[in-house]
């Protein structure tokens, strides 16, 4: 029988390795752009929600995780290779559960994102990520926005996972 100890010590070396032979864990992977675009420029958020805050955080979080997982920098509009379109597509709020006389328990967000990248020079569109969902639960109303975040960070994950080589 395997002991405590010799369990553990195999899941730190497995959490080493798995890394070294080309396995990465979801939303760690590095991703590719197409024709191997490296300067970005979110020029347009379409965000028809009344959820004003989006805008900026898409930005933002676009930048880091496109940043994090890709060899791309964000630049001006007169330097970049590729601009980039985000588009809010749906985004609610739901009560999904209730407790005890129709008090609600818990509520959830989605979004749907989608990602759409054209060649500065052209114009043309040369990758659309489709739509893309997040989502997140919360239980009190304090923690909404919270988990608005979640969904959002879910969505771009899932994004930038559309443009690995390597599944």
């Amino acid at each position: 029988m395997i002991s405590m100890r010799l369990l553990c010590l195999l899941l730190v070396v497995s959490a080493w390795t798995l890394p070294g032979c080309g396995y990465n864990f979801a939303g760690t992977a590095p991703v590719t752009l197409p024709q191997d675009v490296r300067m970005l420029y979110i020029r347009d958020v379409h965000n028809p929600t009344q959820e004003h805050w989006l805008d900026s955080y898409l930005r933002s979080n676009f930048q880091d995780e496109f940043t994090r997982r890709a060899e791309v920098s964000f630049v001006s509009e007169d330097q970049a290779e590729s601009w980039i379109r985000l588009e809010v597509n749906r985004y609610s709020t739901s009560e999904e559960l209730t407790g005890a006389g129709d008090a609600q328990v818990r509520s959830d967000i989605d979004i749907d994102l989608e990602a759409t990248m054209f060649d500065s020079d052209t114009g043309d569109q040369i990758w659309s990520s489709g739509s893309v969902r997040g989502s997140s639960s919360f239980y009190e109303e304090p923690e909404e926005r919270a988990a608005a975040r979640e969904a959002v960070d879910e969505a771009l994950r899932r994004i930038a996972d559309g443009l690995r080589q390597d599944f």
